[in-house]
């Protein structure tokens, strides 16, 4: 059998017989409104490429594709696989063509094609990525709550999300879920126990790239993308191990001496003291208090970050009016402020094995 790896030269039938499984199948809009049909085939190397059927070939073929579905097919148009910026394509130099020649068939047992065929790339890559090819992610869901809004489209509105992931080092890109696969994570996070602290992993295949405020996202694209939460594949195996060590290596001896107002704690005892909490105790607990946890800056938000003049008294630190001076009158601690001092006030992300949230640090 051949391979798409030998596609011969561009706008040439082809009449050998290639055997592929059909990785994805969905029907596709023209700009005119007419429906075809496109899909993703992988063959027995892993070698993936592009297929389409055009409208009015779709009657033909629609009953004889399937998802999933080994095939083999022979007679088939090799075209030039010209960049669409309205929508990615599989990165190869050609793509087929079914026509009326175009001939399908179930072939013999005993052919072993991947069942997904994933190419998943690290976060570092995807800002040299060609934006005109599909590529798979994969990474750990740092968004917690799950908000789902909706957009004005030129076909109408459109409900999405936006999430944070993280790769195996740590790497965070933004991804953009829209619709139904909105709902999916939402569902799924909404559901997930609070006693459950395993990691939520998730795989989005044939994504693409979008900019938006000169920020790079990875995005779903409608009808195209696949979409897995906590997939039971070797890839996820590999990448909590490798997180793990990660995250072990970049949170050790990041504490060193801790004060506790005139009592100095060393490492060991802070953790160990009464008020020790995870970030996700915090984040669901209701108790107000003072508390110590552990855990790691991963992002800065100077956007949110300011300072004030405050009252130099002790225990006061209120903030006071502008232009006020030494000798006027402090409306909280109700003495004259006997210094002036800057305050300042930083919003930092902060994770720890588990979980992260936002700090707020005077």
């Amino acid at each position: 059998m051949e391979s798409f790896k030998s596609t011969p030269s561009i706008k040439k039938t082809w009449n050998k017989r290639v055997i592929v499984r059909i990785l994805r199948f969905w029907v596709q809009k023209d700009l005119t409104g007419r429906e075809g049909l496109e899909m993703i085939l992988i063959d027995e190397w892993g070698n993936q490429i592009q297929a389409s059927v055009s409208f009015g070939n779709k009657r033909k073929f629609m009953p004889l594709l399937r998802e999933g579905d080994i095939n083999m097919i022979q007679n088939f148009q090799v075209m030039d696989n010209k960049p669409n910026f309205q929508m990615a394509k599989v990165d190869h130099l050609y793509m087929l063509g079914f026509g009326l020649a175009t001939q399908i068939e179930q072939p013999d047992e005993g052919f072993e094609i991947l069942e997904n065929g994933f190419n998943f790339i690290p976060f570092t890559d995807i800002p040299t990525h060609d934006p005109t090819f599909f590529l798979d992610v994969l990474g750990e869901v740092m968004t917690h709550t799950i908000n789902i809004d909706w957009v004005e489209m030129r076909t109408g509105k459109a409900s999405k999300c936006d999430i944070t992931l993280a790769d195996a080092d740590g790497t965070q890109v933004t991804c953009v879920l829209w619709g139904s696969l909105a709902e999916e994570l939402k569902t799924f996070m909404e559901n997930k126990l609070a006693e459950d602290k395993e990691p939520v992993m998730v795989a989005l295949q044939f994504a693409k790239i979008s900019t938006f405020r000169g920020q790079i996202k990875v995005s779903s694209m409608k009808n195209a993308s696949k979409f897995f939460i906590c997939p039971d594949i070797k890839e996820v195996k590999d990448f909590i191990l490798r997180r793990g060590v990660s995250r072990s290596s970049s949170c050790n001896d990041t504490i060193t001496d801790i004060s506790i107002g005139q009592q100095a704690l060393n490492r060991n005892e802070w953790l160990d003291a009464a008020h020790a909490r995870r970030l996700c105790d915090l984040i669901k607990s209701e108790e107000c208090g003072t508390f110590n946890c552990k855990g790691t800056i991963l992002d800065f938000h100077p956007q949110e970050s300011w300072y004030y003049e405050a009252c130099g008294n002790d225990r006061c630190l209120k903030g006071i009016a502008k232009g006020s001076t030494i000798g006027d009158h402090c409306k909280k601690c109700k003495r004259p402020i006997g210094s002036i001092i800057i305050r300042y006030l930083m919003k930092v992300l902060v994770g720890d094995e588990i979980d992260q949230t936002y700090f707020t640090i005077f």
